[in-house]
């Protein structure tokens, strides 16, 4: 059990880097950028089996709107630094995904009934085609809310 000076010395340190923390500028290296433009993706593939663990990067909320007022005169280049970030991300996953897809495939097909065979390749491309479209509408949700925040 802790002692009322242990606490004291943990808050203490704890209190120190959140104030570190706050003085960052939205500017500084360690200021998570695809944070201020949005979406980080640690936070998104958090307990997932693509989960990147805690962002080592400071994600703070007044950093981000400080960010989102100055990006409306300058542009930091941050967007594009976050959608490349995005797009690694997605081929990374995709290449994951179709290198799992084949191993199932050459699984399943192992003695199946020609018939069947063509039945179930079939479904395997109406899956591809509608992971491609989710990847479409994953993107496409990720830049709504900074579309209506520029106009």
């Amino acid at each position: 059990m802790l002692t009322g000076s242990c606490v004291l010395v943990r808050c203490s340190c704890y209190g120190r880097a959140a104030n570190a923390q706050a003085q960052l500028k939205f500017t500084d290296e360690g200021v998570c950028r695809d944070y201020l433009c949005g979406l980080c993706p640690h936070d998104l593939y958090a307990n997932t089996k693509f989960d990147l663990g805690k962002c080592p990067k400071a994600h703070n909320e007044h950093q981000k709107e400080a960010y989102e007022e100055a990006s409306k005169t300058q542009d930091y280049g941050f967007e594009r630094e976050w959608l490349e970030t995005l797009e690694r991300l997605l081929r990374e996953r995709d290449k994951y995904i179709a290198y799992e897809i084949r191993e199932v495939e050459e699984r399943e097909n192992r003695g199946m009934d020609p018939v069947v065979k063509d039945l179930v390749s079939d479904a395997w491309e109406d899956a591809r085609a509608a992971s491609a479209c989710a990847d479409d509408l994953t993107l496409l949700a990720a830049f709504c809310p900074m579309a209506s925040q520029n106009s």
